[in-house]
């Protein structure tokens, strides 16, 4: 039994308000500011998920604005 559960960029786009253009943007520009290094460290990590909330709070810059 796989206790995980792993979803398609078009889930986690719907979920977010994006489009699934937009998640794929957002992947790849992720994924080049960790230099593809998908092991990251603690540190690295905690970075990022800040950066994550100061967007979700509104407090962070993001190329374009939101539609609700």
């Amino acid at each position: 039994m796989n206790l995980y559960r792993f979803f398609n960029n078009a889930y986690y786009a719907k979920v977010g308000g994006v489009s699934t253009a937009e998640m794929n943007k957002l992947e790849i520009n992720f994924l080049f500011s960790l230099d593809f290094r998908l092991q990251v460290t603690v540190a690295t990590f905690k970075k990022y998920c800040l950066q994550l909330m100061k967007v979700a709070h509104g407090s962070y810059q993001t190329e374009r604005p939101r539609q609700v």
